[in-house]
């Protein structure tokens, strides 16, 4: 979980958009 946390932290400083993409994807699982 540790792991997956620091990519989601890296991705959310490296690029907004990739970011906003993430969580649309999220939202779409639920």
């Amino acid at each position: 979980m540790k792991k997956v946390k620091n990519i989601f932290h890296k991705i959310a400083n490296a690029d907004p958009i990739i970011w906003g993409y993430v969580m649309l994807s999220d939202e779409r699982r639920k």
